[in-house]
């Protein structure tokens, strides 16, 4: 006897669903079993309540995605990527909430570590083999893992804010143990938050949170996304200097603040200014001047995530041979070419940085478009489980 399907919920009908065809069952059977043992289980949590001294409110609490549960074992959600390799459309933003309930799974992903890099990569791992569980990416496994690392942090930050930062005393925190985290995790945390090292990290990120002017008006929508629906309205693509005011004015199209305003008018003007010079020196392209404008008024530690352009690097970073002016050199050789920089460049430190320009004609050979547009570099070796590594470090100009 048949039994009909049940009905999805008008979140997920609203998305792309494609069905999964794993490779055996057995080994799906096994990868289930090490990744279910790992679960906390999201889906069980209720509304939240908020209390102060005068009254009490409900508030919306976790994220459960209880809809994207009911899927069927074969059935997954596709995240589709934009041209620059990020997530875009309502799949992304599941994708993003999936990841931020992972993000507060103590077991797979255990908040006591001192940072994402220090997390094991058998850890990270696992997280990605549950996230491809249920979504079909066609975005990179970096930048699932980046982004991953982003909800962590921010995990920690909320636990932080709400649980340790509180007018109690040490023994107090330590027992003061969040729902759903475990003892163990949860004391060395704490340990360390209170330690010199953790408070001198936390003021160095209020110090850096104390510069930011202003933030954006998107929420929870990534800036893909924002461009996206944008250049379905408009029929017309959006650059990064609209993109920066779409996600930077409220509701009846005023400047979030002050500062916001004073940006975009900056940015108008360089737009004008270079717009001038194009009209009479035809060397200017107007086409990649968005980059260049955002640097100037922001600076570049405020452009935006390049890391969908990094994983084409990646991609590219394959065709590139060693020049024969470090391939093949022994140890000493490099040596000597690395004391010759530290004379060149009056360096002290232990690192010598040698500017591999030449690399950048391997890399225009292989993709035009990404070899007109990176530095790259390569760092005298780092010592990493006792063996001594070169690395080659690549950035993209604005």
């Amino acid at each position: 006897m048949a039994f009909p399907r049940k009905m999805r919920r008008r979140r997920l009908r609203d998305l792309s669903i494609v069905q999964n065809t794993p490779n055996s069952e057995e080994g799906n059977s096994e990868q289930q079993t090490v990744i279910g043992s790992l679960n906390v289980p999201e889906t069980l949590d209720e509304p939240e309540e908020f209390q102060s001294n005068w009254w009490t409110r409900r508030v919306r609490g976790r994220t459960l995605l209880r809809d994207l549960y009911d899927l069927d074992p074969v059935e997954q959600v596709k995240v589709n990527r934009n041209t620059h390799g990020q997530p875009v459309g309502s799949e992304a933003r599941l994708l993003a909430d999936y990841l931020g309930i992972l993000a507060r799974n103590a077991n797979m992903l255990p908040i006591n570590y001192e940072s994402w890099h220090h997390m094991p990569d058998s850890n990270k791992n696992q997280a990605l083999a549950n996230i491809k569980e249920r979504f079909a990416l066609e975005v990179s496994d970096d930048y699932i893992k980046k982004a991953l690392g982003k909800k962590w942090r921010d995990n920690k930050s909320t636990l932080k804010k709400q649980y340790f930062k509180k007018d109690i005393s040490l023994e107090e925190k330590l027992r003061n143990v969040p729902p759903g985290m475990l003892r163990c995790q949860w004391k060395d945390a704490v340990r360390f938050w209170n330690s010199k090292k953790g408070e001198d990290r936390d003021r160095v990120g209020t110090s850096s949170r104390k510069k930011q002017k202003f933030t954006h008006t998107a929420g929870s929508r990534g800036f893909a996304s924002v461009a996206e629906v944008e250049e379905v309205n408009s029929g017309q693509k959006i650059g990064r200097l609209q993109l920066f005011e779409i996600t930077h004015r409220k509701k009846d199209r005023s400047p979030m603040t002050s500062e916001a305003g004073e940006i975009m008018e900056k940015l108008k003007e360089k737009k004008a200014k270079y717009e001038a010079i194009a009209s009479t020196d035809s060397s200017v392209n107007l086409e990649n001047i968005d980059n260049r404008i955002i640097t100037e008024v922001l600076g570049p530690e405020r452009l935006e995530n390049i890391d969908s352009q990094r994983s084409r690097l990646k991609a590219v970073r394959q065709n590139i041979r060693m020049p024969d002016t470090v391939a093949g050199k022994t140890w000493t050789e490099l040596d000597d070419i690395n004391n010759e920089m530290h004379e060149r460049l009056g360096k002290t430190r232990g690192w010598g940085i040698v500017y591999l320009g030449f690399i950048n004609d391997s890399l225009e050979a292989a993709d035009p478009e990404v070899g007109k547009r990176v530095s790259v570099k390569l760092y005298y070796p780092t010592m990493k489980e006792g063996r001594r590594q070169w690395q080659i470090k690549m950035k993209f100009l604005p």
